[in-house]
C-alpha cells in the first residue's frame, strides 16, 4: 500500500513546502501494517498466524518509511527515543514501517527497544545485519546476527517478535563492500537457515547495478555473484541510487524507473528499494553526482512522490533514506525548515570530587544524577525531557584527566531543552546546591551537536 509523503514535512517551511502529491492510499484489509489489524498496545501476540497478520506482498508498494541509522552507543537508543523517533514518522510523514540501518549495539537492547515502540506504534521493522563501518572488528557482525536471534529464541518479546519483524536484510551493500569475502556466501546460507523455523525473510539490501558481478555486462541477465545470491533471497531490497552513479537530478527518474524494470524482470522475488537517496550539499565522504543542493534535493523527492501509480503497477516499495545522522542525505538538516535551535544537543559533564570524598558517597551522588533523567519535567510537556541519560568512571590510560574522575552524557532534543535545564529547572538547580556543595571540587561542562565542527 502507498502513502503519499504529500506536503513532505520535512521541508514545509512556506519557503520550500512541496505541493500536495495525489494520493495512491487504498483501503486495506484487516492485516498490518498497512491495513486496519493493529497491536492495540499489546505486547501479546495477536491470536492468529503470522502469515495472516501480514498484509501480502500486493499491497507492499510505494513509501513505506525511513532508514533509521542506529549508528550511536547502546544509551542512544532509548525506547524513549525510538519510540519519539516512530511517532513523528508515522504521525507526519504516515510511515508504515522503519528499516534500521547499521545497529551498532551489539545486544538484545536495541531490538527489544524496537519491539516496544513498533508495537505502540503499529509499525514494521524491518531488521539489520551489518558488518561495522564505524572502526569496530568487523566479525561484529556475528554479534548483531546472534542478538537477532536471541530475540526469537530466548527473548522476553520472543512470541510478538515474528509479527513486528517484517524480514532481517542480511548486510548492506555486502557484495560492494566484500564483507568476509568468499564465505559471505555460506554466512548468509546458515543465517538464513537459523531463521527459518521462525519465518522471517531474509536477503540482501544491495545495488545490483554493478556489471560482470550482480547483473551481466549486458542489459538483461544477472552477473555470476546476482546468480549465487538470488537462489538464497526471499526478497530483494535494492539500493537504487542514482546519485551514486553519477546523474543528474534531472535524469534521475529515468534511471530509477529503469532499475525497476530490470529487478521486476530479473529477479523474480518481492522487492523494496530500501535505500535512495540525493545530497543537498557536497559532503567529501559521500561524493556522488555534482548536481547537488537543495532544489535539487527537493526535486528527487517530488519525483518519488509523484510517480506513485508507478511503484502501484510494479508493486514496489521504497524507503527514505535516511531518518538521521547521514551525512547530506538525512532528514533533519536539510532547508530553512531545519534550524540548530531544533536539532538534538549533546551535553558532556565531568567531576573532580575532593580527595576526602568515599567512593561509597560518588556512587550515591552519580545516581542521584542519572536519576535526573526521570525527575527533570519539561513546563511543556509536563514530562520528562532528557532524552538519554549516561555516564561512569574514568578508564583512561593516557594521564590526561586532570582530576576529573566522573562523566556524564545528557541528550537533549533541542536547544530550548538544554537551555531550560541549564538556567531553569527547578529540580537541577536543587541537585547542584543539595549533592555538591562541598562535595564536588570542580565541574567541567562541554555542549555539541553531532558532526558540526
Amino acid at each position: 500500500m502507498l502513502i503519499s509523503l504529500s506536503s513532505v514535512v520535512f521541508l514545509a517551511s512556506s519557503a520550500w513546502a512541496l505541493p500536495l502529491a495525489q494520493s495512491c492510499l487504498d483501503n486495506g484489509p484487516s492485516c498490518f501494517p498497512l491495513g486496519s489489524a493493529s497491536f492495540n498496545g499489546s505486547l501479546q501476540p495477536p491470536n492468529m498466524t503470522r502469515e495472516e497478520w501480514w498484509c501480502p506482498q500486493s499491497m507492499t508498494y510505494g513509501f513505506l518509511g525511513f532508514s533509521y541509522p542506529m549508528e550511536g552507543e547502546c544509551y542512544d537508543d532509548s525506547f524513549e527515543r525510538i519510540n519519539a523517533d516512530l511517532q513523528s514518522m508515522k504521525r507526519d510523514f504516515g510511515a508504515s514501517m522503519v528499516r534500521v540501518y547499521l545497529p551498532y549495539c551489539y545486544t538484545t537492547y536495541i531490538w527489544e527497544n524496537l519491539i516496544r515502540a513498533a508495537v505502540a506504534n503499529d509499525m514494521g521493522v524491518v531488521a539489520q545485519v551489518a558488518w561495522p563501518l564505524n572502526g569496530d572488528p568487523l566479525e561484529y557482525w556475528q554479534k548483531i546476527a546472534a542478538s537477532i536471534l536471541e530475540i526469537f529464541t530466548t527473548s522476553t518479546y520472543k512470541d510478538i517478535a515474528p509479527y513486528v519483524f517484517h524480514s532481517v536484510e542480511f548486510g548492506t551493500e555486502p557484495i560492494g563492500d566484500m564483507d568476509d569475502g568468499d564465505n559471505f556466501i555460506n554466512d548468509l546460507i546458515d543465517f538464513k537457515a537459523a531463521i527459518k523455523p521462525y519465518s522471517i525473510p531474509v536477503g540482501i539490501s544491495e545495488d545490483w547495478d554493478r556489471p560482470g558481478i550482480m547483473r551481466a555486462n549486458e542489459t538483461e541477465g544477472l552477473g555470476p555473484v546476482g546468480e549465487q545470491i538470488l537462489p538464497q533471497s526471499d526478497f530483494v531490497h535494492a539500493h537504487v541510487m542514482p546519485y551514486y552513479h553519477g546523474y543528474n537530478q534531472s535524469d534521475a527518474w529515468s534511471y530509477i524507473e529503469s532499475q525497476v524494470w530490470w529487478y521486476k524482470n530479473n529477479t523474480p522475488v518481492p522487492t523494496i528499494i530500501s535505500e535512495t537517496q540525493w545530497a543537498w550539499e557536497l559532503n567529501v565522504l559521500h561524493q556522488g553526482s555534482k548536481d547537488i543542493g537543495t532544489p535539487q534535493y527537493v526535486a528527487f523527492w517530488e519525483t518519488y512522490d509523484a510517480n506513485c501509480p508507478f511503484f502501484k503497477e510494479t508493486n514496489v516499495g521504497w524507503f527514505l533514506h535516511a531518518w538521521k545522522w547521514e551525512a547530506h542525505s538525512d532528514m533533519g538538516s536539510v532547508g530553512p525548515a531545519s534550524t540548530t535551535t531544533n536539532t538534538p544537543i549533546i551535553h558532556i559533564v565531568h567531576f573532580r570530587f575532593y580527595p576526602s570524598i568515599s567512593r561509597e558517597h560518588r556512587l550515591s551522588i552519580s545516581q542521584a544524577f542519572l536519576a535526573l533523567q526521570y525527575t527533570c519535567i519539561s513546563p511543556t510537556t509536563k514530562k520528562p525531557y532528557i532524552r538519554s541519560f549516561t555516564g561512569g568512571l574514568d578508564i583512561s590510560i593516557e594521564n590526561l584527566q586532570h582530576g576529573f574522575s566522573h562523566i556524564f552524557m545528557l541528550e537533549f532534543e533541542n536547544q530550548e531543552d538544554r537551555d531550560w535545564y541549564v538556567n531553569d529547572d527547578p529540580v537541577h538547580k536543587q541537585f547542584g546546591v543539595k549533592q555538591l556543595t562541598g562535595v564536588v571540587e570542580d565541574v567541567m561542562v562541554m555542549d555539541f551537536r553531532r558532526g558540526e565542527f
